[in-house]
């Protein structure tokens, strides 16, 4: 019904054309000109005024609170393994804790025994931020290759087994961003240059929305300025601009984890909290918001918005 409708509405179109056209023929002269230039400035602005109008840029945004808690005694982040529950926040946490090492990680033939991994306290900010501005890009990566996954754990009524179906959203002619020009564009990040992380670029690629590409950002902050962040920058010119942003909120003392994280007893004294913002913006432009492609790109970057959820959200945080 509806294909019948527009050839209808096409033939109509056609007949009248022909009926004007034939017209013009049977009267041309000098004074048709006149009529014909207004008929045709009219008719193109009339469109254009009418087509803008129905064109609307779109913008969607979100905020929430993460955390890191760092050892004390070596001020990375604390070490753990996820616990049986596989909470989003012991993940995070183990994530933390193994490629905040990973960067200490001396080279293949290194005389002598590895020095053990720590930085100094006045760091502290500084590397949290740019381990968390990694592995939201790293996240975003990962989370596009898995469609499902079947597991088991150990929980306090015996072995439980659980499953997870994730599903991308399609992509017609992706960028793929992977290899040499990813750990390029990385390299301002310390984390994307140990030798396991760059084994991982080199083999795993970041899937973006067609015409995409990636951007780290750094802002030292100062006075009038507000405190420290990081960035990530994911845009099309004329399509998309999708900025996340994770900046410091605060510190607690020792022996405060944040809820649902567990540690060994024997570390907890030496635990301390650092909580962040993240937000996260996308805008759409209104001049291709017909566009098809537009439609993906925001397909897309609502997904990115559930997994950097899920992920990173602290529980019970706003």
């Amino acid at each position: 019904m509806t294909t019948a409708f527009w050839w209808f509405g096409i033939a109509g179109i056609a007949l009248l054309l022909l009926a004007a056209g034939t017209l013009v023929v049977l009267n041309f002269s000098e004074q048709v000109y006149v009529p014909l230039l207004s008929a045709v400035v009219i008719g193109v602005l009339t469109f254009t005024i009418t087509f803008v109008s129905s064109l609307k840029s779109a913008a969607d945004e979100t905020t929430f609170a993460t955390s890191v808690v760092e050892d004390a005694r070596s001020h990375l982040p604390v070490f753990v393994n996820p616990d049986p529950a596989l909470s989003a926040i012991s993940l995070r946490a183990a994530d933390l804790g193994t490629v905040s090492r990973s960067a200490f990680a001396v080279p293949a033939g290194h005389p002598g025994p590895a020095p053990q991994p720590a930085i100094a306290e006045g760091e502290v900010t500084t590397f949290n931020l740019e381990l968390l501005q990694y592995l939201i890009v790293r996240h975003l990566r990962d989370r596009q290759r898995v469609r499902w996954s079947v597991g088991m754990v150990r929980g306090p009524e015996g072995p439980v087994s659980t499953a997870n179906v994730n599903q991308p959203p399609p992509l017609s002619d992706p960028t793929r961003l992977q290899g040499q020009p990813a750990l390029t564009l990385l390299s301002a990040n310390r984390f994307a240059a140990s030798e396991f992380e760059r084994f991982g670029w080199e083999h795993i690629a970041l899937t973006l929305p067609k015409g995409a590409h990636v951007a780290l950002k750094f802002d030292p902050g100062g006075e009038g300025k507000g405190p420290q962040t990081v960035g990530v920058a994911i845009e099309r010119p004329g399509y998309f601009a999708f900025t996340i942003t994770v900046s410091p909120i605060g510190t607690t003392g020792l022996g405060v984890l944040p809820g649902g994280l567990r540690v060994p007893p024997a570390d907890q004294p030496h635990c301390r909290t650092h909580h962040y913002i993240v937000s996260a913006n996308a805008k759409f432009s209104r001049l291709t918001a017909g566009n098809w492609r537009t439609e993906e790109s925001k397909a897309w970057v609502r997904w990115a918005f559930r997994e950097l959820d899920a992920r990173f959200r602290d529980s019970g945080g706003s």
